[in-house]
């Protein structure tokens, strides 16, 4: 019986998982910086269970799940004895502002250890951290979507895409060179009508309403 109900229990779908019921081994949050560095939450549970909330600036927007291998798992954990997170201040000063603050989060028998920073960090931590990022931002084949992003957008809207008519004077290949940030790009040109474009941007790094934002406040935009 209970070879059959640890059976049952390891076969079950990364979809199943109650995730409130998993204990969290350590967890990796990277915070936003000038550019465009990937903003996320990465947690590895105690069995082997992994989640990526993705905030921006990353391919994995919303809440993924993967299931690490028995050998990465064994080597996280020989690096998470190795560093000692509990030894270290919590928090480490830095003086460049243009940088994201990193936090990585140590959980053990009730208790946690959180060590944050920039630059200034001991090398063990900084080896964890390196670790902990290939994990989060390795292959994205390996990850099962369990929770969309959510853009709040109308149903059967695409997040990246955007109908625009700019003024009778403006060239629209010169005028998104203004937006070459956000990968603003010409999909279609709407011929019946006067300087109307279907745009495509990269909505991992500018969000729909960001966009509207923008364009509201161009005086190049008509509608």
């Amino acid at each position: 019986m209970v070879l059959l109900l640890g059976s049952f229990f390891s076969c079950k779908t990364l979809e199943d998982i109650d995730l409130a019921q998993e204990q969290p081994l350590v967890r990796l949050t990277r915070g936003a910086c000038f550019g465009r560095c990937p903003i996320y939450e990465c947690t590895v549970y105690n069995s082997g269970i992994v989640t990526f909330e993705g905030q921006r600036n990353t391919p994995k927007l919303g809440l993924w799940i993967k299931r690490l291998p028995d050998a990465q798992m064994a080597k996280l954990k020989n690096q998470l004895a190795e560093t000692n997170l509990w030894q270290y201040e919590s928090f480490f000063r830095s003086r460049i502002a243009d940088a994201p603050l990193i936090k990585i989060e140590q959980f053990e028998d009730g208790a946690s250890k959180m060590v944050a920073g920039k630059e200034n960090r001991p090398e063990p931590v900084l080896l964890l951290q390196d670790m902990l990022e290939q994990i989060a931002e390795g292959n994205p084949d390996t990850w099962t979507v369990r929770k969309p992003f959510d853009y709040n957008l109308p149903k059967g809207a695409k997040p990246g895409e955007i109908y625009v008519q700019l003024a009778p004077n403006i060239y629209v290949r010169n005028w998104i060179q203004g937006y070459a940030r956000q990968g603003l790009r010409v999909a279609e040109s709407l011929e019946d009508r006067s300087n109307y474009f279907l745009l495509q941007f990269d909505p991992t790094i500018a969000f729909p309403s960001e966009m509207e934002r923008f364009f509201a406040y161009d005086d190049a935009v008509i509608y």
